[in-house]
């Protein structure tokens, strides 16, 4: 039944919603993140306040990846009780919207949120490099301006954000991080290569 409430929960009809919590068919936060990845603001707000289904750090994934930014606020007001950090993969919420290329949602991260721009994933990523790997110009701009951003971090094989975007092709990239107070153009990765 889980993939008909699922069903039930992306089409968006409230009235069915309610009548299959009548008939004895139960939600769990699966449905609430089908939800939100699929702006029923309706049918999350009824998941979770009415049937008091909590977030987890997938609500969070789901709304970034989305763009659901209503949710992700949100879900963030009750981040007390919300991981921002994956179990599995130790990635955080910034990192995943590094990764989609949202800028206006990691400006929210940072500047409201004060959320660590040099925190790294399980493979030494931060969100800087995520945004460098995937050529987001935007990103890498507004990030190298920071002042506590590292443009030199390295992940678990050495890479630098200016590797990730040498290697890429992104020269809009490479302008804004060269621009940037301290990078350093010859770190080698641990092969000994380096980006220039």
């Amino acid at each position: 039944y889980a993939k008909l409430m699922r069903f039930a929960v992306a089409g968006g009809c409230k009235e069915i919603i309610e009548l299959l919590y009548e008939k004895g068919f139960r939600f769990d936060v699966r449905c609430l993140n089908t939800a939100i990845e699929f702006h029923q603001i309706k049918i999350a707000d009824y998941i979770h306040n009415t049937l008091q289904i909590n977030f987890d750090f997938y609500s969070l994934s789901k709304a970034v990846m989305s763009y659901n930014i209503r949710a992700l606020i949100e879900i963030l007001k009750e981040s007390n009780n919300i991981k921002l950090v994956s179990r599995f993969n130790n990635w955080d919420v910034l990192q995943i919207a590094a990764q989609a290329g949202q800028l206006e949602t990691i400006r929210f991260l940072v500047e409201e949120r004060q959320m660590d721009i040099n925190r790294q994933n399980s493979i030494g990523n931060t969100c800087l490099q995520l945004a460098c790997e995937n050529g987001f110009a935007d990103i890498v701009r507004y990030l190298a301006k920071l002042e506590s951003v590292d443009v030199n971090s390295k992940d678990v094989h050495g890479v630098t954000p200016l590797y990730w975007c040498v290697e890429g092709g992104h020269s809009d990239c490479v302008s804004f991080l060269l621009e940037a107070d301290g990078v350093k153009i010859n770190e080698t990765d641990e092969n000994g290569f380096a980006p220039l």
